[in-house]
């Protein structure tokens, strides 16, 4: 037997109050002798037997009472799984769905506070003094049992849980956690067991079908009660932002680009008047006013040029509607400097005719306002110094060079520079291979000179979306490319394609013959991307007057070479998008000696994961295991330059929400309750449950045996009443 209140026990030594005051009554008479007193003593000596017995009964029924009130104060309860108990110990395991569809609101409350509201009733009516056991279990971007055990202590958890997150839910995961626990459950001693599925039931983050369903079929098979709740409202609309992008993805100071964005209205009746800013950095740069169909999605589109250079941070914004964390979305926009070119070739000899170096110069030193910094080199007067200024190298058919050349020129790539490889006939084979080897370029070999005596060569477009043929999209400029005739090129010998062999090599351009199809001649532009270093590419139809015509087409070469050496250009070691619940990691070109990790929010805080160093003095660093706020993070770093000068390098990546959660469409009831076995309980919250039976097998709640103690007390009392009121009638 336990009690809840047992500082009432304290009082049992009142049960004596009856019998002590019946003592003092007896005493109060005075004894006075008088000439019929015996008499008297003869009857009562016949009918004291029945008077003590009438008396003790009064006294046993007054005692009675006194003791049971004291019990029911002190609030009794029986053992677990007695008789007097009323019902087996029971188990309550609550699934909570904490993805960003849980936070739309209606009528003052979302989706989630309604299922904390359920999950809490549900709780408070466990006693863990009658050996009931519960847990919590929380799915957001991961699954994760906060609490389990005590009742009580899943309460707590419970009611620390005040918002949901800003991603998907892990449902499979926490569904599988879920079986896991009414299997530790079931051994602790409870006999039912509930799970609680509190959910929106959004249609685009279940399959019952798939894992979700298997889940829950295992649940119910292992004979545990499972009721589905759907906790979201009749009535779901839902305005969202769901794609944010810029097209080209990065610009230079004062190109235009067009930012453009996918908006969608989710609902049964149009919006109106439903206002739009885009912001840069925090500061609106345009505002207009939109008007949205039922159902309708827009694909919108704006012109923008930035002027300063560095990683911007672009939003889209909506009016806030019922689920305002996707009415806006963030993408960082890389303003990027002109790129520094190191060019490194020598001079045609005099009376010569111009080689790759004269023939690409007039079309990369464009002076001052140039969209290239460009700086000339001999193959000879190379150094580390001059590398680390630089984000290009081009190797202008530059001939044999000196091995030290060459290690400088590995070390340039494997640091993410970019390497470009203007073949020509000066560089012979076996030059090229050493070229090749410095740089572990796998397999890849730089062929003779292909001379055609009986006609010539045009290029053909392999890889039309690669960002150095933006211009050729367009077939009105295409034959700038396509129809240049190629008498002589360099070859060039891909590897052998094999499974993988050809993982890290794209072909963009091919020569063939201008009748024909098909790559006839081989590759004319390749390109080599090994992961954790720079990009290469090596261009067999550079511009040469004695081979081709490229130097007479410039609407066409120009274009291309400064495509090229954009697209060369060191990137951030990181995507610049991540979606909520991912990790954040850099690589930053030297290990940093001071690092500050800015939120959305504005909260700032240095990561404490240590750097690991990569090849070519680069570092590696997780700055957040979870990024769980949507928005623009900031993380800047302080740098010890080559010369000992401290420099700040500020980077940023663009958390955003999926777009699948935007829309809250609801599985239907009839739907999930067909796919699912008999017996689990689909309903939506507030509704009585569809199957009557499968309720009542759901665990009641306890029953207070001190409410019996009071029932007792009062028919007690009753009974004393009517007793005594009897005794003094016969008594006179």
């Amino acid at each position: 037997m336990n009690f809840l209140r047992p500082e009432f026990l304290w009082a049992l030594p009142l049960v004596a109050l009856p019998v002590v005051i019946h003592l003092l009554n007896r005493q109060r008479y005075q004894r006075v002798d008088f000439s019929a007193m015996e008499f008297l003593r003869l009857a009562l000596k016949r009918t004291r037997k029945r008077l003590f017995l009438e008396d003790f009964l009064l006294l046993l029924l007054r005692t009675l009472a006194v003791l049971l009130l004291i019990l029911a104060l002190a609030k009794p309860g029986a053992d677990p799984g007695s008789l007097l108990a009323g019902r087996s110990a029971r188990a309550e395991i609550l699934l909570l769905d904490a993805s960003l569809s849980m936070a739309h609101r209606q009528g003052g409350t979302s989706a989630f506070e309604r299922a904390l509201a359920f999950g809490q009733e549900s709780l408070e009516q466990l006693a863990p003094e009658r050996g009931d056991r519960a847990a919590l279990i929380v799915a957001g971007t991961t699954a994760e049992r906060t609490a389990y055990g005590d009742p009580a202590e899943v309460l707590s958890a419970l009611q620390e849980q005040d918002q949901p997150g800003n991603g998907e839910a892990a449902l499979a995961s926490a569904l599988e956690m879920a079986l896991r626990s009414a299997d530790s459950l079931a051994a602790e001693g409870p006999e039912e067991i509930r799970i609680s599925i509190l959910s929106d039931l959004q249609l685009s983050a279940w399959d019952f079908e798939g894992s979700e369903g298997q889940a829950i079929r295992r649940l119910a098979e292992a004979g545990h009660f499972v009721q589905i709740l759907d906790t979201g409202f009749r009535k779901r609309q839902n305005t969202a932002v769901l794609e944010l992008r810029v097209d080209p993805p990065e610009l230079s100071p004062g190109e235009y680009g067009q930012v453009r964005a996918r908006i969608r209205h989710f609902g049964e009746q149009a919006r109106s008047g439903l206002r739009l800013s885009l912001v840069v950095d925090g500061v609106p740069v345009h505002q207009e006013v939109l008007d949205l169909e039922a159902g309708e999605e827009l694909d919108w589109n704006h012109a923008l040029a930035l002027a300063d250079p560095g990683p911007r941070g672009l939003e889209l914004r909506l009016a806030g509607d019922s689920l305002p964390t996707d009415d806006r979305r963030c993408r960082i926009l890389p303003v990027r400097p002109a790129p520094r070119v190191l060019l490194i070739g020598e001079a045609a000899a005099a009376g010569e005719p111009d080689g790759i170096r004269e023939s690409i110069l007039p079309f990369l030193d464009l002076g001052e306002g140039s969209p290239v910094r460009l700086e000339q080199r001999l193959p000879g007067r190379l150094g580390s110094d001059v590398l680390e200024k630089v984000d290009v190298v081009l190797l202008a058919d530059p001939g044999p060079l000196p091995p030290s050349t060459l290690a400088e020129l590995a070390t340039f790539h494997s640091r993410g520079g970019g390497l470009f490889l203007a073949l020509g006939p000066r560089t012979g084979e076996a030059d090229h291979a050493e070229v090749l080897e410095a740089l572990q370029v796998p397999a890849l070999a730089i062929g003779p000179v292909v001379r055609l005596n009986d006609g010539n060569a045009k290029l053909a477009i392999r890889e039309a979306q690669h960002p150095a043929l933006r211009l050729f999209e367009d077939p009105v400029w295409r034959p700038l490319l396509t129809e240049v005739p190629f008498a002589a090129f360099r070859q060039i010998r891909l590897p052998a394609e094999t499974p993988g062999s050809l993982a890290d090599f794209q072909v963009i351009l091919d020569f063939i013959q201008p009748t024909g199809e098909g790559a006839e001649f081989g590759p004319a532009l390749v390109e080599w991307e090994p992961e954790g270093r720079g990009r290469l590419v090596a261009m067999a139809a550079s511009p040469l007057p004695a081979w081709n015509r490229m130097v007479e087409v410039p609407g066409g070469t120009l274009p291309l070479l400064l495509d090229l050496v954009a697209h060369l250009t060191p990137r951030p070691g990181h995507p610049l998008e991540v979606q909520v619940g991912g990790s954040l990691e850099l690589i930053w070109p030297r290990a940093p000696s001071e690092v500050l990790l800015t939120d959305p929010t504005g909260t700032s805080r240095h990561p404490s994961s240590p750097t690991a160093l990569l090849p070519g003095g680069r570092a590696k660093q997780r700055l957040a295991e979870t990024a769980a706020i949507p928005g623009a993070w900031t993380a800047e770093a302080r740098l010890l330059d080559p010369s000992g000068e401290e420099e700040t390098l500020v980077e940023r990546i663009a958390v955003v929400t999926p777009a699948a959660e935007s829309d809250l469409s609801p599985a239907p009831t009839s739907m999930v309750t067909s796919l699912l076995p008999e017996g689990v309980s689909v309903r939506r919250l507030g509704e009585e449950s569809p199957d009557p039976a499968a309720e009542s097998t759901a665990p009641s709640g306890p029953r207070d045996l001190s409410g019996h103690l009071y029932r007792g007390v009062l028919l007690l009392l009753i009974a004393e009443t009517l007793l005594a009121a009897l005794l003094d009638r016969r008594r006179g």
